[in-house]
């Protein structure tokens, strides 16, 4: 486990996009700061002030949705912030829907299932904000 005495603020699934004042953690980008899976973070218990996770979770399969949430709150101090940023899967659809035949179809098929350009750019959880909310707080 990954321990420090300074305030920690982490960017998980960081990508290409490195934060400064952030340890930034991603599980294919060998130029992150540390190389780990979501949802085993080399981190201590409540060793976190800050989690952000822009465009993430919705990469982790469905089926590890609970376990990556679960690690979340382990990292996190009890105080901690934590910051999510993911496609809402229900507008998306909307939008999808009422676009396929537009100049923005291909945009939204790529919010759905991912741009699948590199490893891990591919959606494997529909994220929907008030099913997240009963997660977060089970």
């Amino acid at each position: 486990m990954l321990s420090t005495t300074e305030p920690l603020k982490l960017h998980l699934g960081c990508g290409h996009i490195i934060l400064e004042g952030y340890v930034n953690v991603d599980k294919f980008n060998p130029k992150a700061d540390v190389q780990a899976d979501l949802i085993n973070l080399p981190f201590s218990n409540e060793s976190a002030d800050v989690v952000v996770a822009h465009h993430v979770i919705e990469h982790v399969s469905w089926q590890y949705q609970t376990r990556l949430y679960e690690e979340f709150h382990r990292v996190l101090q009890p105080e901690g912030v934590l910051k999510l940023g993911y496609p809402e899967w229900e507008e998306c659809v909307k939008n999808f829907l009422s676009n396929r035949s537009g100049a923005r179809w291909k945009w939204w098929v790529q919010t759905l299932y991912g741009s699948q350009h590199e490893p891990g750019q591919v959606h494997l959880a529909p994220i929907i904000t008030s099913r997240l909310v009963e997660q977060l707080t089970e």
